[in-house]
């Protein structure tokens, strides 16, 4: 419970960042490119996810954000950090907002939909 709350953290997250314009490129406004942007987007700004999550870190799972400047979208990953032991589903989120998780660990874009 507390890996699928820490992604639906991250995608509020990024689109809070996104709508903020704190990062923009040729085409506008762009995600957060790390969990550290999100963490602490500097310029004064107060972080839209806490330092913990912000490392990358947290409730066994390691999390991951890579934004992608180019055609304005990101991708979030959340993976135990022992399969069987701190967690057995993969999560997954994307631009989109729709949460997907795998039973094998690793989730990805093709994961079953989280209900």
């Amino acid at each position: 419970a507390g890996a699928i709350s820490a992604m639906r953290t991250i995608s509020s997250a990024q689109a809070q960042y996104l709508a903020a314009g704190l990062n923009t490129g040729a085409n506008g406004p762009l995600y957060a490119a790390t969990l550290a942007d999100l963490a602490t987007p500097g310029d004064g700004v107060q972080g839209y996810i806490d330092t913990t999550l912000g490392g990358g870190s947290k409730h066994g799972y390691t999390f991951v954000v890579a934004g992608d400047a180019a055609v304005q979208t990101y991708t979030a990953t959340a993976t135990p950090q022992v399969i069987g032991k701190t967690g057995i589903r993969g999560f997954f989120v994307d631009e989109s907002g729709v949460l997907r998780a795998d039973q094998s660990g690793t989730a990805t874009a093709a994961s079953e939909v989280l209900g």
